[in-house]
């Protein structure tokens, strides 16, 4: 079968699919011309687009990792199948759910060796729709990924609990510090007051807004490279996950999903291709302190508890998020 993909667009975010794309049928090909009849502003961002022709037929496919859960309706015209990893049936027209799959979020992996990234970044760089700093700065952050082999579950360090995230912007539309801001906030500080454990990890700032300083006890100025990241989270009894920007299921939930973490998560916004069951995949609980601390109390004492939950979620990663799962999903 041969594979063509759109050039444009995030490669962080098309990492995942190319990676996968790649396994499965070997060779692939960037070619932006069979998408040329699409606008620019449909074909970039966080999209990945790409075209299967094999059997005397040709499929199209669309994958779209926006935050948001709105189908963009000019790219469900022009494709046969439309994966969103913010999908929401129920905010979604009945017109636009025929194509629609709703995907396990993904995350930027490394898909090619130092030569092969350094030649797809000049040659994808017509196609660019940022700056050429930006462009190659992203590029350049692929490498920095680890490659989807570095996932899958490993022996976890009883009494260690490890998380860190960005402290995101908030105004009046996406209001994050009432959301995922606070929430996460309640999560390190449950941690940092949980007796016989050790917390590692914080809410990265570069915010000096007078809003921030509620934060500060949780802030850490320093991001942490993407190979330190999956080590401390390997070490991590349990992770904690919320919806992120926009209500997202970021890229976060994904990771833990590869890395089979128990997981606690306050409730999703958005559709999964089967729903996380509390109790077997993840332990689910209220987005409340009271609720966030009790959960966090209750992992770090029931290890075998923690053990089960990450079973179970990294079962449901192979069935349903893996890249092979994945292409599945959208009928490959």
């Amino acid at each position: 079968m041969l594979i063509t993909i759109d050039p444009s667009g995030n490669i962080l975010y098309k990492s995942f699919y190319i990676a996968a794309l790649a396994e499965r049928f070997g060779t692939v090909r960037f070619l932006s011309a069979p998408f040329a009849d699409l606008p620019a502003e449909v074909r970039g961002g966080n999209r990945t687009l790409f075209i299967a022709q094999g059997e005397g037929r040709e499929r199209r496919f669309a994958i779209d990792g926006s935050d948001q859960s709105a189908v963009e309706a000019a790219l469900y015209d022009w494709c046969d199948v439309y994966g969103h990893v913010n999908a929401n049936l129920a905010l979604t027209p009945s017109a636009l759910r025929p194509k629609l799959v709703p995907l396990c979020p993904s995350f930027a992996v490394r898909c090619w060796s130092v030569p092969q990234t350094l030649y797809q970044s000049v040659r994808s760089l017509p196609n660019c729709q940022s700056s050429v700093r930006k462009h190659f700065g992203k590029h350049k952050r692929l490498l920095q990924r680890q490659p989807m082999r570095a996932y899958g579950p490993t022996e976890v360090e009883q009494g260690f609990v490890f998380h860190c995230s960005t402290l995101w912007q908030s105004d009046e539309w996406n209001l994050n510090d009432q959301e995922c801001n606070l929430a996460r906030a309640w999560f390190i500080r449950a941690c940092k007051a949980t007796p016989g454990l050790k917390f590692e990890g914080g809410l990265v700032s570069h915010r000096s807004d007078l809003a921030a300083k509620q934060f500060a006890d949780c802030a850490i100025g320093t991001a942490i490279s993407s190979a330190r990241y999956l080590e401390l989270a390997r070490r991590s009894m349990f992770v904690f996950n919320t919806p992120a920007y926009w209500g997202c299921n970021g890229w976060k939930l994904g990771e833990y999903m590869a890395l089979g973490k128990a997981m606690l998560t306050t409730p999703l916004v958005n559709d999964l291709p089967e729903p996380l069951v509390g109790g077997v995949h993840a332990h689910l609980v209220d987005k409340t302190s009271e609720d966030i601390a009790a959960g966090v109390a209750y992992l770090s004492l029931h290890p075998a508890y923690c053990r089960t939950l990450g079973q179970n979620l990294y079962q449901y990663w192979q069935n349903y998020g893996s890249p092979q799962a994945t292409l599945k999903l959208l009928g490959l």
